[in-house]
């Protein structure tokens, strides 16, 4: 019984005394960080911003940095479908990075062929946009149909630093059914509408 006390009285002091001296030691020679990565791998406090920040000793932030060109940056449209033409009002869904919103919205046109604009709209996000994943987002366009059969739907990436470096779009081709045409189906419609039968017989 007292060779059991003595081992389990030397294994604590040695405990402690490991334990103190890497503590001595982490302390001598804390850990070097020069940007996120390095902050991250210390253990220090994440930040859940988009970028994400870590901060480091003496209250000092390292941001982290996304590389754009990496990802596939471009919006994906759900729906409707582009390769038809566009009916009044538009309702467009589809995904997004999150670094093409800002405060959960981003500019969206509407132009003719000849670059004229038709409409705007305010796409917004429809979940956290804090994020470098895709986020779902939803905006809907009234606009009148243009004299031209063929335009752009523009998405635009929302800029709020105001410079040039960092803007970015994308430009969808769509098409638009001329007010003519709408006329005629409303006309052939009307004309293949089933008539009542003519029983009546002629006598000479």
């Amino acid at each position: 019984m007292l060779k059991k006390i003595i081992f389990v009285t030397i294994v604590a002091i040695l405990a402690y005394y490991g334990s103190t001296g890497l503590i001595h030691i982490f302390k001598k020679n804390p850990p070097i960080i020069t940007d996120f990565i390095t902050c991250e791998k210390a253990g220090r406090p994440i930040m859940e911003s988009y970028p994400r920040q870590c901060l480091g000793i003496n209250e000092k932030t390292y941001v982290e940095i996304i590389d754009n060109n990496a990802l596939n940056t471009d919006p994906v449209i759900l729906s409707p479908d582009l390769s038809r033409p566009l009916t009044n009002p538009v309702t467009i869904s589809g995904e997004a990075r999150g670094f093409w919103f800002f405060e959960a919205t981003f500019p969206v046109k509407l132009v003719d062929d000849k670059g004229n604009l038709i409409a705007t709209g305010t796409a917004k996000a429809k979940g956290d946009w804090m994020t470098a994943d895709f986020v779902p987002f939803t905006v809907t366009i009234n606009f009148k149909n243009p004299a031209t059969k063929t335009g752009e739907l523009i998405l635009i990436k929302d800029n709020p630093s105001g410079l040039a470096s960092q803007d970015q779009e994308i430009r969808l081709p769509v098409f638009f059914q001329k007010m003519n045409e709408v006329g005629n189906k409303i006309q052939t419609s009307s004309s293949t509408e089933k008539k009542p039968a003519n029983n009546a017989s002629t006598t000479n």
